[in-house]
């Protein structure tokens, strides 16, 4: 038995275990389970460690996956976050737009004046 740590069943949350069918004929002969019935198991592999390795890679982002789209406090923390980003980058917009036009009343009062003076 391999010594990596197995997460537990991404799907229900039970402990899960490697099967292993090296007594058969197939060339991947390690795989993880769930220990429960919810029927959840991982693709077959070589060695052990890389059946391990799969099937803890897959908890992980199935964990991630589900706390990132499973709370809706979360969803419309980010939707309010996105809002007040969106407010900002418009104010910030505005902003730009007066000073760039008060800068072009500027060019073009000194352009004025230049050509009122025989400036070129």
């Amino acid at each position: 038995m391999c010594s990596d740590a197995i997460a537990p069943c991404p799907w229900c949350g039970h402990e899960a275990e490697v099967l292993d069918y090296e007594a058969s004929d197939f060339r991947l002969n390690y795989s993880v389970s769930c220990g429960d019935s919810c029927g959840g198991s991982g693709p077959g592999h070589r060695t052990e460690e890389e059946a391990i390795a799969e099937w803890n890679r897959v908890a992980e982002a199935y964990a991630n996956w589900t706390r990132f789209t499973g709370d809706h406090e979360d969803a419309e923390f980010l939707y309010d976050e996105i809002e007040k980003l969106t407010r900002q980058l418009d104010e910030k917009k505005a902003d730009v737009t007066r000073r760039c036009g008060y800068i072009k009343e500027l060019h073009d009062e000194i352009q004025k004046m230049k050509d009122d003076a025989g400036y070129f």
